[in-house]
């Protein structure tokens, strides 16, 4: 599954929000921004690409609402993670930990 996410936080105005695939994001405050996963993901074979804009003078927290739990695929151990950040602005990011399972790989 590829898994897409996209925040963009502008100054005095709720923060963009884009999802598809197996995570969702949800606003929980004025400027803060919680990710769940809504299926199970990442598995072996899954992509996940968050991006996340800040623009000068906005503010945004991003949060997990749970640690990540790797888990091999049918056909391959190994999924994928890329975070872009473009921060002009305040980022304040702190996940859950990343646990890998089994015989997972997990690469960010």
């Amino acid at each position: 599954m590829r898994s897409v996410v996209v925040i963009v936080a502008r100054p005095h105005r709720a923060p963009y929000i884009e999802c598809r695939g197996g995570i969702a994001a949800r606003r929980t405050d004025t400027d803060t921004v919680h990710l769940v996963s809504s299926a199970a993901t990442p598995l072996g074979g899954d992509t996940i690409a968050m991006r996340v804009v800040v623009e000068p003078g906005a503010r945004l927290t991003v949060r997990t609402v749970a640690a990540t739990v790797t888990l091999p695929g049918p056909n391959t151990t190994e999924s994928h993670a890329c975070w872009e950040l473009d921060v002009a602005g305040e980022l304040d990011l702190d996940p859950q930990p990343t646990i890998v399972a089994a015989t997972s790989r997990h690469f960010t």
